[in-house]
């Protein structure tokens, strides 16, 4: 529960972009598909694609610190 509030403190992910992540990465239990996901979520894929993409944006941006200010990186592919 520390770790999780620690988590969230640093990286801004908090919601439905923390419990994606978790879902989608989870070293303790198995990873899950975006498809799985979604499902367990009752999201569509295509929602569930939109949260990760923006929670690890976040996470990207987060680990960039002052230097990610301004940075689009690869989201305008």
């Amino acid at each position: 529960m520390v770790e999780s509030i620690y988590f969230k403190s640093i990286t801004g992910v908090q919601g439905q972009e923390d419990l994606v992540l978790r879902l989608r990465f989870d070293t303790e239990k198995s990873p899950r598909t975006q498809q799985q996901v979604a499902e367990q979520l009752g999201l569509s894929l295509s929602a569930v694609q939109v949260i990760e993409r923006t929670a690890l944006r976040t996470l990207r941006l987060s680990a960039l610190g002052p230097l990610g200010e301004g940075w689009n990186g690869w989201d305008e592919a």
